[in-house]
């Protein structure tokens, strides 16, 4: 019987730079939450790598990629299609955490619950993951309701986590669905570790 552990292949499977830092530093024994996961570029890597990952996404194109993607399951990823506000986290259950790129599409007051309940709910000595636009986005004055961060507001909401990279900066984007040209955002990411 084969291993559904596969070694990943570089151009497809490389997750983010921010999950890379951590990934073999959490507890293994737990899952990895991978909040927003688009078509599943990281709850791919992760499942090659052994962990039984949790994808949360709510476009079923996106789904469907990952179901490809995974060999419709022949890996260890369990696929719920929901918006991340409409998903209940297991406290205890992960050790790792990822919201990327998604806290935009959400109204700011529904972002900010979203992160006090991952905040309670991650094991302990686990981590938690974010991406996000700052109020330096050149879209946030058509988005005021939704959830873009001031500075230094990220840092602040994980005050009693042990920040292990912070950064608020602007990043080049070679182009993706809906806006296919490059173009540049102001970001914030974090990494940070639920004391244990």
């Amino acid at each position: 019987m084969q291993s559904h552990i596969q070694k990943p292949t570089k151009q497809v499977y490389s997750p983010n730079k921010l999950l890379q830092q951590i990934w073999q530093k959490a507890d293994h024994a737990f899952e990895f939450l991978d909040l927003g996961a688009g078509q599943g570029r990281d709850s791919l890597f992760m499942a090659r790598n052994g962990w039984h990952v949790v994808a949360v996404e709510k476009s079923t194109e996106a789904i469907e990629a990952i179901k490809r993607s995974s060999g419709f399951g022949k890996l260890p990823i369990e696929i719920h299609r929901a918006k991340v506000e409409d998903f209940t986290i297991e406290k205890n259950r992960y050790s790792i955490i990822q919201l990327f790129n998604v806290l935009q599409f959400v109204k700011r007051k529904k972002a900010l619950e979203i992160l006090a309940i991952v905040k309670r709910n991650v094991q302990l000595g686990g981590y938690i993951i974010v991406s996000g636009f700052t109020i330096h986005e050149s879209s946030y004055a058509k988005h005021q309701d939704l959830c873009y961060f001031g500075e230094g507001e990220l840092r602040e909401i994980f005050y009693d986590f042990k920040i292990f990279f912070y950064r608020e900066t602007m990043i080049n984007d070679p182009g993706h669905s809906g806006k296919e040209y490059p173009h540049k955002h102001h970001v914030v990411r974090m990494v940070a570790q639920k004391a244990p």
